[in-house]
């Protein structure tokens, strides 16, 4: 008898207990999936950081129009206010500080190599003789930026987001504190911008140098806070971006307060507690402001809320809003005693409630000080 030899193709069925192979039209396992797909986006995410990127920036530096009474009134004989930008000692020090930026920057400008004998006398005679007109009231200038790399625009820009976070937490109610941070902001930035040169180069050489030099020309202002209490800043500089940010920002922050002031109306005592900490971190009167009416404590909270809703939502939404009024009133009614040269609160005999009105919250709020606590609540009744 003839033997029969039956050969079963590789892949088909019966022969899939016998060969690896997967069958044609089967997928790669789960895992093997996955993977394939992190490497190609850990690879199109490389792709991205590494390729070239344009940050477009532009900033204004505007002329203060608050003119004095004096100005206003022989506007006519003396003409208006100059409004030219020049050299400073300061500006041209700070920009030639570093030879990496003069090297990169400065060539474009005044059309000589920076291995040229001439190169930094005539950098300096470009920088001494800066001088241009602001007498239309702003000059726009283009500080945008080239980045060789993605990745570098990024790292940049959160540091500068760091400098300005830092600078935006300071009290803007403390101009001499205010101020202090502000130049701090500006010589941080200046560091920052320093090292830019190295990852790519301004889309607008001469209009990013003079915008450096007005960070630090003294006649332009740090910030907008300063103007009216120094009459000699001509100039502040505004961020277009940023100011348009600003204003989004401020319609959200003013549409929350609005709406948080509606539903506090349908609680009394959240509202005479709002009113009480607006008079303390305004630095008004608060027993005045007990004896106002319902009706014009809330007319004043929407005032505050339109002007400044950040303050007036973190009001708001403390936690301990109504703990704070609390010890606020029975301080206002001499139920205890903030003393005068710091923020420690006594009872009138002297007890001790707290270093601050924190710890105060923390003794009023444990079960130990009972006693007291109700005691002084049915003293505030009597009011």
């Amino acid at each position: 008898m003839t033997d029969i030899k039956i050969e079963i193709p590789k892949g088909s069925p019966a022969n899939s207990g016998n060969d690896n192979t997967p069958a044609e039209g089967i997928n790669p396992s789960a895992d093997q999936t996955q993977a394939e797909l992190e490497a190609k986006e850990k690879a199109a995410l490389e792709a991205e950081l590494d390729a070239p990127y344009f940050e477009k920036k532009t900033v204004v530096i505007s002329s203060v129009r608050n003119y004095s009474a004096y100005r206003r009134i022989n506007m006519q004989v003396l003409g208006k206010p100059k409004a030219t930008i020049g050299s400073s000692v300061k500006s041209v020090r700070i920009l030639m500080s570093n030879k990496g930026e003069l090297a990169a920057y400065y060539p474009e400008i005044i059309g000589i190599a920076a291995n040229h004998p001439d190169f930094i006398t005539r950098v300096k005679g470009y920088l001494n003789n800066i001088f241009f007109d602001v007498n239309d009231g702003d000059k726009e200038l283009n500080i945008s930026f080239h980045y060789n790399h993605k990745r570098d625009y990024l790292a940049i820009k959160a540091e500068e987001d760091k400098i300005l976070s830092t600078y935006e937490k300071i009290d803007r109610s403390n101009e001499a504190e205010l101020y202090k941070a502000a130049v701090k902001r500006d010589e941080a930035i200046t560091r920052l911008e320093q090292t830019k040169y190295q990852y790519g180069m301004p889309d607008n050489v001469e209009e990013y140098i003079i915008w450096r030099h007005c960070l630090n020309y003294p006649d332009v202002a740090k910030d907008e806070a300063f103007i009216n209490s120094n009459a000699t800043l001509r100039f502040f500089i505004k961020d277009v971006a940023k100011e348009e940010n600003r204003k989004v920002k401020l319609i959200v922050e003013r549409k929350k307060a609005i709406e948080r002031l509606v539903e506090l109306q349908s609680s009394p005592s959240k509202v005479s507690a709002t009113y009480i900490q607006y008079c303390r971190v305004n630095g008004l009167n608060i027993s005045d402001g007990l004896n106002k009416t319902s009706l014009e404590q809330v007319d004043d909270l929407m005032k505050f809320a339109t002007d400044d809703p950040k303050k007036f939502n973190s009001i708001v939404t403390d936690k301990n809003l109504l703990d704070k009024a609390f010890i606020e009133t029975l301080i206002t009614r001499g139920e205890l005693v903030r003393s005068e040269y710091n923020q420690q609160i006594n009872t009138p005999d002297g007890q001790f409630v707290g270093t601050n009105i924190n710890d105060a919250i923390a003794f009023f709020n444990n079960p130990d000080n009972n006693g007291l606590k109700n005691k002084l609540e049915n003293k505030l009744k009597l009011f």
